[in-house]
């Protein structure tokens, strides 16, 4: 059974290979050719600026290639051995159609974990730095307005604090309920909420709000008087914050998470929360398509008579087609808070994975 493993991967293989070029040119001709060719007619930024902007642009798209691919790869290496009659001749030899499956499973499976350590390990980093080269290549600077900010400081290989804004006015200096939390040893030892802070050099002035003292010798709550403020030092710049803003696309699973965990606590609720959320749960779903596709690709590849490439293609873009509306559309009721998060990632493929299931069920009858 080893020998049959190893020729149904081969019929995997190229078309796998064949659909992450195809898809990637896709990709490539319709995002990232035209938006440097925005930016080159406007700014005309150097070859250099240009060519490292299309590198670090591609992994991202790289990544949205490997479901796409895994689809293509089943549809046509199943409808080719269907072609052939290779199945009814494996049907025969006692070899059931779940069997057949079983290299199809280890190879989906396989990208999926590839997918998340791609995610994890390569596409944020490329996304911040294609991100950074376009404010280069434009000379953007940061953000008029940011909103939930989050920032941690370490020094020494220490947490020092964690400062959150409602909202950030790089140009201005200025936060507006801002809070800043204080660690000592790794444990908080003190908290100042304000309703306004205003940068003034290497310090924040806090003011109408108050202080919480934590330590285990000092609980108190001090109220900042009306007039007065309160200054924290703190090592990094209202246009340094700006910077270190990602978006979740930039993010890694756990900066996620972590970013997350500060909005809730803070009681953030909004579309900014969602949209992480959903971000978070995607980084784990959105690579699993590629096993719920090799789960419906496989069956629809088993037919009676030869199909040709284009078919099979044609097939794929359709099965995709209708996967990304669905997921799209869960995607925006969650961000918009209409619908769970982790409802909306999962749904798609639950769905995906209940219609595969009854395709195999039916081609294991026909015996094909």
């Amino acid at each position: 059974m080893k020998v049959l493993d190893r020729y149904i991967t081969r019929e995997l293989v190229g078309p796998f290979a064949f659909g992450v070029a195809i898809f990637l040119s896709v990709f490539v001709a319709g995002n990232i050719v035209l938006r440097i060719m925005r930016v080159a007619a406007e700014y005309h930024p150097s070859a250099l600026q240009v060519l490292k902007y299309f590198l670090f642009s591609l992994p991202e798209y790289i990544v949205l290639t490997f479901p796409m691919s895994v689809l293509l790869a089943v549809l046509l290496g199943f409808g080719r051995l269907s072609g052939e009659a290779e199945t009814v001749a494996m049907r025969t030899g006692g070899v059931s159609f779940q069997r057949l499956m079983a290299p199809v499973v280890l190879l989906a499976v396989g990208v999926s974990l590839l997918t998340i350590v791609f995610n994890e390990g390569v596409v944020p980093r490329a996304n911040r730095a294609s991100e950074d080269l376009y404010a280069q290549m434009i000379g953007a600077s940061e953000q008029a307005v940011q909103d939930h900010p989050v920032v941690k400081e370490v020094r020494g290989g220490r947490l020092v604090s964690i400062t959150y804004a409602r909202r950030l006015y790089p140009k201005r200096g200025l936060m507006e309920d801002a809070t800043y939390v204080g660690y000592r040893d790794g444990r908080p030892e003190f908290i100042v909420f304000g309703r306004r802070a205003v940068w003034e050099g290497r310090t924040w002035k806090f003011s109408d709000g108050l202080i919480q003292y934590v330590s285990s010798l000092d609980k108190a709550t001090v109220v900042i008087p009306k007039g007065q403020d309160f200054a924290v030092e703190f090592r990094v710049s209202p246009s340094e914050m700006a910077r270190r803003q990602r978006s979740p696309e930039e993010m890694t699973w756990r900066e996620l998470r972590d970013r997350i965990a500060v909005l809730m606590e803070r009681g953030v609720r909004d579309s900014k929360l969602y949209e992480l959320q959903v971000q978070w749960h995607h980084r784990l779903s959105v690579p699993f398509s590629c096993l719920i596709f090799a789960l419906i690709g496989a069956p629809l590849g088993v037919r009676s008579h030869r199909s040709s490439a284009s078919f099979g293609l044609g097939l794929a873009v359709l099965i995709v087609f209708v996967y990304y509306v669905i997921w799209h559309y869960l995607a925006v009721a969650a961000e918009q808070g209409s619908v769970n998060p982790l409802a909306a990632a999962w749904a798609p493929n639950l769905v995906g994975a209940a219609v595969g299931a009854a395709l195999i069920a039916r081609v294991s009858r026909w015996g094909h």
